[in-house]
């Protein structure tokens, strides 16, 4: 850094690619160096490099050129230099070349491997880093600090922070902002972007709280550093700030809407502005007396645009005249935007494929009303097949969304869709795999179709011996744990056929689903009720709950059922989970806007339940002697409760694991190998261990499959005993007999 002449701090910064420095030329980096002796550094015409090994950056009189609009600090200083053999494992490794980096203006020289390179940002401030990996390829730079309009940033602040400054002089800020801003060869940064954003939302602010209200020509002004954000040149900066985690672009969205409301307030005016990447329209009406919707833009405004309008919204005459105030007088503010599209996070794989159209009316932002607003796109898909949807952008949850959105039409590359409220609106799209003349739905995964069939086996088996095996199948000791296991066997069965179904029953379809969801909740429900029963054992004993069977049928199999029915009847057309092209390729509970929560909500809530009721009864006995002594009075009691609460509390995790796994494999965004293992896994370790469970480890079954299997060993002797009496009585008749009857018998036969 002495060569150099000058030391430029750097300040810190939360992008996790950038490091500490103490100077423009060295970066500290444990990872690279490992001790200070084993690395050297070499400057050249305001370049520094930092290099392992002892092994010094090459210089030439080409790197020593100073970048353009950056002032040359110092002389190169040629350095003699020793480089010993190289023994240590990134000998071989390959050394970056040079490049030049058109997006930014900066010329990165050639750099050794492992190098960390550090150069000027040019026109502004701070510095810009690279490193140069092994394999001799260069990382991105990073450019998160560099800055262009660091002293407007540090007028405004001080402009702001004045509780006296007029809006006039807040304006002349803006007037030179959009000077700064105005596109060129060059793009702004990432900090530049943030700061464009902050002056812009201090002036709007202090504008709608000021009474003084300035001319139409000087407020403009503001549309034009908007404009000056969204030019293509900035897009890179953009792209910078996205991986900041920065919500910039959120910000800018918001600034346009305020921006063209506030234009809407000037008394008895028609605003409308054409910018190259904003059209704005902007109005002050008395609709007492209209009958005709209000189409935007119009005829006149298409015509005067830079780039082609194919975004539209007709706002109906009645939602205008249902938010006028007293004297029919209503705000309208809208807008047409492009390249703000591309900035906003989609869902998934989706991207934007229009432009981002936004509306607003006096008292209606978000407000939802029975007048259905009209939105028109024309797309611009990435390929010939596609699925196309209309949102809105909810400033809320920082996401597109779908509500209040209905009947999206979709005809070639125009897509046409209704809402209830006004905000910004565009269309996401998604390309999808042909798929032919007909859809065919892929069969289940080997791995999920195995261990469904293996639990259900299990499960089967378990059920019968359930059934067969015990003196008393129907006291409640037993009734519950066969109603478990027969809401697992059924809820397996429709999985494995119905899962996927021909897209073309979709009423069979939704029937599966539901069919599925209520199965797999009376499972949860009939668990919940072992864990009941658990907590009345000490209260009471088995004797003073016989004939209580209906209360635990309608827990296990009635709750369920209205909850099901309530899901089905309001959101029955998310009752599957359709493939690219809109068929069904689930028929499943879709995870689209939060809907898959009407199973997930009850089936994590009597999970949840089921647990406090297994606590509760665990701790009880632990803790509360006289209940100990009350079920250690009777031995069958005792048995019954260590049982039911061992068994219940290793098949409830099995159950819930299962449940997650199952929402998680079937969709498409967190499908894999790994996950389907897991699925398989949880679900044959679920039958398996009912088996073990109820039937191996059970000592009542064991009793009485060792009784029946005495039986059967009786009766099998029985039999032989049987064979061989009749045997022997064979064996004892006369020789002579025999022959005297063979002569009757040949004589009878003769003619």
């Amino acid at each position: 850094s002495s060569a150099i002449g000058a030391t430029l701090p750097l300040q810190s910064t939360p992008s996790a690619n950038f490091r500490s420095t103490d100077s423009i030329g060295f970066i500290s980096s444990s990872s690279v160096t490992p001790h200070l002796g084993a690395q050297s550094t070499s400057t050249a015409g305001g370049v520094m490099v930092t290099t392992p090994h002892g092994n010094t950056a090459a210089t030439s009189s080409a790197i020593t050129q100073s970048t353009s609009g950056v002032s040359r600090v110092g002389s190169p200083t040629p350095m003699a230099t020793h480089t010993p053999p190289c023994t240590s494992p990134g000998c071989g490794a390959v050394s970056c070349m040079a490049n030049n980096d058109t997006t930014w203006n900066i010329f990165w020289p050639p750099s050794p491997p492992n190098a960390h390179v550090v150069r000027p940002c040019p026109g502004g401030t701070q510095n810009a880093i690279r490193d140069c990996f092994v394999n001799g390829t260069w990382s991105v730079a990073d450019i998160s600090l560099c800055e262009k309009l660091g002293d407007l940033k540090d007028m405004a602040e001080k402009i702001f922070s004045n509780s006296s400054a007029s809006v006039f002089t807040i304006l002349k800020l803006v007037n030179n902002l959009a000077n700064l801003t105005t596109a060129n060869s060059s793009s702004l940064y990432a900090q530049d972007l943030i700061t464009s954003n902050y002056i812009i939302t201090k002036t709007l602010d202090a504008i709608r709280n000021s009474s003084e209200l300035p001319a139409l020509s000087e407020t403009s002004v503001i549309v034009t550093v908007l404009d000056n954000q969204l030019s293509d040149v900035n897009m890179p900066a953009w792209q910078v700030l996205a991986k900041m985690n920065n919500n910039g672009s959120e910000v800018l969205l918001r600034n346009i809407e305020q921006c063209a409301f506030y234009l809407s307030s000037y008394n008895n005016a028609s605003v409308s502005l054409w910018k190259p990447s904003i059209v704005m329209q902007a109005m002050r009406v008395n609709v007492t007396s209209m009958s005709e919707d209000v189409d935007f833009p119009s005829k006149e405004v298409a015509l005067m645009s830079s780039f082609p309008l194919t975004a539209s919204i007709r706002t109906p005459v009645a939602l205008l005249k249902e938010r006028a105030n007293r004297n029919g007088i209503v705000q309208i503010a809208q807008s047409v935007v492009r390249n703000i599209g591309q900035l906003l996070p989609s869902k998934g794989t989706q991207y934007i494929g229009s432009l981002v159209i936004s509306s607003q009316i006096s008292f209606s932002n978000g407000i939802s009303s029975s007048s259905l607003t009209n939105l028109s796109f024309m797309v611009s898909p990435e390929g010939d097949s596609f699925t196309a949807a209309c949102f809105y952008w909810d400033f809320i949850t920082s996401a597109w969304s779908s509500k209040g959105i209905t009947e999206t039409v979709t005809d070639k590359r125009n897509v046409k869709c209704s809402s209830s409220h006004l905000t910004s609106f565009a269309v996401l799209l998604q390309t999808t795999q042909h798929q032919g003349p007909s859809y065919v739905p892929a069969p289940i995964p080997l791995i999920s179709f195995i261990g469904c069939g293996v639990s259900l086996f299990f499960l089967t088996v378990t059920f019968i011996f359930l059934r067969c095996c015990k003196k008393n199948p129907n006291t409640l000791r037993n009734f519950v744990p066969v109603n478990i296991i027969a809401g697992l066997a059924i809820t397996l069965v429709i999985f494995l056929g119905g899962i996927r179904l021909d897209e073309q029953n979709e009423t069979a379809c939704k029937t599966a689903s539901s069919l599925i969801q209520y199965f797999w909740l009376s499972a949860l429900s009939w668990m919940m009720c072992t864990a009941i029963l658990l907590c009345l054992m000490l209260v009471c004993s088995f004797k003073h709950l016989k004939g209580r069977h209906w209360v635990f049928v309608s827990i296990g199999w009635g709750l369920p059922l209205p909850i099901v029915l309530f899901g089905l009847i309001l959101w029955h057309k998310y009752y599957f989970i359709p493939n690219g092209s809109g068929q069904n390729l689930y028929c499943w509970i879709s995870a689209d806007d939060g809907i898959v929560w009407i199973f997930a909500g009850p089936a994590l809530g009597i999970f949840v339940i089921t647990l406090f009721l297994l606590s509760v009864a665990f701790f009880a006995f632990r803790r509360s002697s006289s209940l100990r002594k009350k079920i250690l009075q009777d031995t069958h009691d005792l048995n019954t409760f260590k049982w039911l609460l061992t068994t219940t509390s290793i098949i409830l995790p099995l159950m819930g694991g299962a449940i997650l796994f199952a929402f998680i494999n079937v969709d498409l965004k967190f499908q894999s190998l790994a996950v389907e293992c897991v699925f398989g896994s949880f679900i044959s370790l679920q039958g398996f261990l009912v088996f073990i469970l109820f039937v191996l480890l059970d000592e009542e079954v064991c009793k009485d499959r060792t009784k029946l299997m005495r039986e059967l060993k009786t009766a099998g002797t029985r039999k032989r005993n049987s064979l061989a009496q009749i045997e022997q009585h064979l064996n004892i008749i006369p020789e002579e007999s025999g022959a005297e009857m063979l002569t009757i018998s040949n004589k009878s036969a003769e003619p």
